[in-house]
Parts: C-alpha cells; sequence; structure tokens
C-alpha cells in the first residue's frame, strides 16, 4: 500500500518512479491494483504502469478519451465512464487470470475475458518497473492529475466494500408504515366519569369523637 497523495502534471520531469518499493505481479498471475484520482485533463497518458514496454509484458492504466484503460502493452481495454470531471473516483482493477474486471466508484465498468482482452494471447508481466504518469517508453505521453490511497495486491479483490454512491447509505427507517404516531389505547374505564370511591367514614356526618388522653403525674 502506497498512501500518498501524488501530483503528476502531464510532463516527463513529473513522473514518479516508484521502481525498488515492491516487486510488482509478474507472468498472467491473478493481481488488483486500487486507488482514487482526479483529474480535468482530457490527454491520454499512463497513470500507473508496472513491468516493461514490450508486448503483453507490462500490466498498467491508462487515461484514454477521458476513461479509464487497463493495457498490456499491444492489448487494451476501455470503460465506458468519463472521469475528467475533477472530481475524486475511486477506481478498482482487478483480474484473476481468466477475467478481468473495472470498477468505477464501487460500480463495475468494464469487464471481459482474458481471450478476448489479449486477443488469445497470454500476459506475461516482466521486470520491477513501477511508475506514476508515464511508463518511460518515450512516447510522450503523460498523465495530468492527482493520486491517492494507491493499493497492490497479489491476488484478484472482489467487489469494492464501499458503496457505488457518495451519499451515505440510507438505514430503513424503523418506525410503523403510518406517518401519524401509533395511538395507545386509553387505560381509563369507558365512563367519563370518574369512578367514586366507596366512603368509609361512618354514615354518620358527625365526626367521631376520640376520648382525651390527658396526662397526669402522680
Amino acid at each position: 500500500m502506497i498512501g500518498n497523495l501524488y501530483t503528476t502534471y502531464g510532463t516527463s520531469t513529473s513522473v514518479i518512479n516508484l521502481t525498488g518499493a515492491f516487486q510488482p505481479v509478474q507472468g498472467s498471475n491473478p493481481r488488483s491494483i486500487s486507488f482514487d484520482m482526479k483529474t480535468l485533463s482530457s490527454g491520454t497518458g499512463p497513470i500507473i504502469h508496472t513491468g516493461t514496454t514490450d508486448v503483453l509484458k507490462a500490466f498498467g492504466i491508462f487515461m484514454s478519451s477521458s476513461r479509464v484503460m487497463v493495457y498490456a502493452w499491444n492489448a487494451n481495454f476501455l470503460t465506458t465512464r468519463v472521469v475528467n470531471d475533477g472530481q475524486w473516483h475511486s477506481v478498482l482493477v482487478t483480474f484473476d487470470g481468466n477475467t478481468l474486471i473495472v470498477y468505477i466508484d464501487g460500480v463495475i465498468d468494464g469487464s471481459t475475458s482474458a481471450s478476448s482482452w489479449l486477443s488469445g494471447r497470454t500476459l506475461n508481466t516482466m521486470g520491477n518497473s513501477v511508475m506514476l504518469g508515464g511508463n518511460g517508453s518515450g512516447e510522450n505521453t503523460y498523465y495530468e492529475g492527482q493520486l491517492k490511497n494507491l493499493k497492490f495486491y497479489d491476488y484478484a479483490l472482489s467487489a469494492p466494500v464501499l458503496p457505488p454512491s457518495s451519499s451515505p447509505t440510507t438505514i430503513p427507517s424503523l418506525r410503523p408504515p403510518s406517518s401519524s404516531p401509533t395511538t395507545i389505547p386509553s387505560l381509563r374505564p369507558p365512563s367519563s366519569s370518574p369512578t367514586t370511591i366507596p366512603s368509609l367514614l361512618p354514615p354518620s356526618s358527625s365526626p367521631t369523637t376520640i376520648p382525651s388522653l390527658s396526662y397526669v403525674s402522680e
């Protein structure tokens, strides 16, 4: 995992070389790359490059026609969603050896079989090169934008954990479906008149006289 914020300016001098930081996945083994990106550029250029610049010996992610493209050098897979809107977008590229899937903001934006993507050939990533914003090929194409939360995996990830929408997940209401509050039945007797408790006093209206208890000193 490389958690820094990176900015590349679409020039050869702004390419960030991470070669030697770790060994990228080799051959046709499963792998995943996830990151967040933000750009306003409509230009074409490598966002992330691993491997060499020989046919089928690279594995990288390109910006092409304002969209994300996965390439293996001479084998490209272009997604459909336009991402150069100046907003942050989460991208996950995952390859299990048989299927390539690209998620953008938690939603599948494209998938293809390895045989279709590679035209029946075999991916064979080689070398330890890892670059951001360029690929060292001398083709004069560079990515202009920002990257953060960059992570490399040596296995195929499943769908991202984050929800596809940038809005928070809405928790269903636990209140009853009616908009009116539930009325609790009254526990009072049905009669509107209060219940009269019988008097415990003697029937006479005169109060009972209590004998005097005067204290007598001996």
